[in-house]
């Protein structure tokens, strides 16, 4: 998505509290290392732990917020699967996120944008499908864009790590590795 938008640097914020998911079954401080981990090659992606440090449920809103006090009028974009996206009309003050940034949507082959309901009325008021517009402005923009066909998730890695399956190749050497040291 960085490349596909255009983007200098992407922030990667892990949550302590997710609102809509399940509570994490790795605690916060090893997401974190793993987090570190996988992308310490990687100049354009930077870990942000912000939310790690707030007590209570994690809210985006609150996220976007504390990124918008220290970045001004400059534009923020939050990256988000089809699937979250999907159910954005659930997301905690939702109607505000896109007064603090600007939403991109990752989409998977097959997976299908909204056609009815809320979120479909904003994706129809705020879609772009020129990344240079998210440039123009601080907030406000929708684009959607298709991402490779990769059968790797969370949900997925999560499953086989309880079948006591591989997930070699599935994640970034040095997460397997934690993972293998910690298991050992």
């Amino acid at each position: 998505m960085r490349e596909l938008l255009g983007l200098s640097t992407v922030k990667l914020v892990p949550a302590l509290n997710p609102r809509l998911r399940d509570a994490p079954s790795i605690d916060a401080e090893k997401r974190l290392r793993m987090l570190r981990a996988a992308v310490a090659d990687a100049s354009d992606l930077q870990v942000d732990d912000r939310e790690l440090h707030r007590q209570g449920p994690s809210y985006t809103v609150d996220t976007l917020r504390s990124f918008r006090a220290e970045l001004a009028d400059k534009p923020i974009c939050l990256i988000v699967g089809m699937d979250a996206f999907l159910r954005f009309d659930q997301w905690h003050e939702w109607e505000a996120l896109p007064e603090l940034a600007h939403i991109a949507v990752a989409q998977r082959p097959g997976a299908a944008s909204p056609e009815t309901g809320a979120v479909a009325r904003l994706l129809q008021r705020r879609k772009t499908e020129d990344p240079a517009m998210l440039r123009e402005d601080a907030a406000g923009r929708i684009i959607v864009r298709g991402i490779p066909g990769l059968d790797i998730s969370g949900t997925r890695i999560r499953a086989l790590l309880g079948e006591g399956r591989s997930i070699r190749y599935l994640v970034p050497a040095p997460v397997h590795e934690i993972l293998q040291e910690e298991n050992n």
